[in-house]
């Protein structure tokens, strides 16, 4: 007989999301040798740095060594304390209330009162929620502190954990990609391209609520798929989670208390401060952190825990999260080699030469397509409508584009490849939530990033067909 074992085929294993993005570091490296370095001149636009059209020039060679591409990551690590530091904190914070049983309690007596449709109804409510916030206020980390929550909701009716992830994570990114409303991306880029703030409502909305519905969709297939055959999930099932009769049960037997309703209300109270730091004050992400901090403490003290229990609380919902910082910094790494390699202003330049021979259409097409590659190297919403719609705006005069287009463009492009891109370090940070693997994730959020795409591409071709305006 034969010995199976050597003639069984290996079975393919993906190497660790560490390795990948190691490997992606020293790609990133060894481009700042052959990549020629390269400058626009720039301008103080209402604070912010933008490109001056037409000025782009070579500049000496910046190769970045060896060394210095692991010294990057060091550098990832500073660039992203504040995320870093937030994803801790936000997680902490959170878990305060989720140890005073506070979300089981009030999410299954609200399935109680919607009857047979509570589970759909209370995820939907949910999802509706986070996309507001991505769509509305530009933010896509804070809602890393619901992540927990969600992952507890799904774990009780019978889902695995990367259920709980997408149910915060496809609606968030999604609302960002596409909310009318987003400070960081419609704002600034209509703002470089001259358009008047936020004009254009009435589509983009449309677009919007259809995305984000969509989103929704692929997370209630998801959670179908898993719930009818478990073997089907990319995550794992928590083994401590009791079923949902038993759950059920056990909480719709207890009256929310005086305490309870105290705790609700310090929860939604750091829900509006979250949105009103977003739309009125311009929170940096430190504020955000401080609300964490804040809202923490007073669940603690609200849920009669001593100084001691807090800080304790703090301690171990904090501390299995070194996983995820390790991703933020190896991704944001790869940003910094890019930066001090001087080639990405070069690799903006020329993605953006091809598009000057284009049709309208095909170069409204286009430029979706340049702003998603582009989002692999500026993986920043805010940061790249300053690199690229100062380019983008005149470029789309000449070739006949209106510049409303150019934005909506802008807006998918780095929008949605967040859902995908390894560099978008966020994606890394809610995966790290619940110990997820990367290649899993993927399985999901490409089929969702390619019909979200299409459905980009036919609003994109459809806006410049109808002269989305008014210029």
């Amino acid at each position: 007989m034969s010995n199976t074992l050597g003639t069984q085929k290996k079975k393919f294993r993906m190497i660790h999301v560490y390795t990948l993005l190691v490997l992606m570091i020293c790609i990133a490296g060894i481009m700042t040798y052959i990549v020629p370095a390269g400058a626009f001149d720039r301008v103080d636009i209402n604070g912010r740095s933008g490109v001056v059209p037409g000025t782009f020039h070579f500049i000496e060679q910046q190769p970045v060594d060896i060394f210095g591409w692991f010294t990057a990551i060091g550098q990832g690590f500073v660039d992203s304390a504040a995320i870093i530091a937030g994803v801790f904190i936000f997680v902490a914070g959170i878990g305060v209330y989720m140890e005073t049983d506070i979300f089981n309690k009030a999410i299954f007596k609200a399935m109680k009162v919607l009857g047979d449709k509570g589970e759909k109804a209370v995820m939907i409510v949910l999802m509706i929620f986070f996309a507001v916030l991505g769509g509305f206020t530009g933010n896509i980390t804070p809602e890393l502190a619901f992540v927990p929550m969600t992952i507890g909701l799904a774990s009780a009716l019978g889902y695995d954990t990367m259920t709980g992830v997408i149910m915060v994570l496809f609606p968030t990114f999604t609302g960002f990609a596409t909310g009318p409303l987003n400070p960081y991306t419609v704002y600034v880029a209509q703002s470089v391209a001259e358009l008047p703030s936020f004009s254009g409502m009435l589509p983009r909305t449309i677009c919007w609520v259809v995305m984000c519905a969509i989103s929704m969709a692929f997370v209630f297939i998801y959670a179908a798929k898993v719930k009818k055959d478990p073997s089907c999930a990319l995550g794992d099932f928590n083994a401590e989670a009791a079923g949902k009769d038993e759950l059920s049960a056990k909480y719709n037997s207890v009256k929310l208390t005086g305490r309870d309703w105290i705790l609700l209300l310090g929860f939604l109270a750091t829900v509006v401060w979250l949105i009103l730091g977003a739309a009125i004050y311009d929170y940096s992400f430190n504020q955000y952190t401080a609300i964490f901090i804040i809202s923490g403490i007073f669940a603690g003290i609200a849920g009669g825990f001593n100084e001691t229990e807090i800080c304790q609380l703090f301690i171990k919902y904090g501390s299995d999260l070194y996983f995820g910082a390790m991703c933020i910094a190896l991704a944001r790494a790869i940003y910094v080699i890019f930066t001090e390699g001087a080639i990405c202003d070069t690799v903006v330049y020329a993605m953006s030469l091809p598009l000057q021979h284009l049709p309208p259409m095909l170069s409204a097409i286009g430029m979706l397509i340049f702003q998603t590659v582009l989002n692999f190297f500026v993986n920043s919403g805010s940061g790249q409508a300053m690199v690229s719609m100062p380019i983008m705006a005149p470029l789309a005069d000449v070739l006949g584009v209106t510049r409303q287009t150019a934005v909506s463009a802008f807006q998918f492009g780095d929008g949605l490849s967040n859902l995908i891109w390894p560099t978008s370090s966020t994606v890394f940070a809610y995966l790290a939530m619940a110990n997820l693997r990367y290649d899993k994730y993927l399985k999901i959020a490409v089929p969702l990033f390619a019909v979200l795409s299409i459905l980009a591409v036919i609003f994109v071709a459809g806006a410049q067909l109808v002269g989305f305006g008014p210029f």
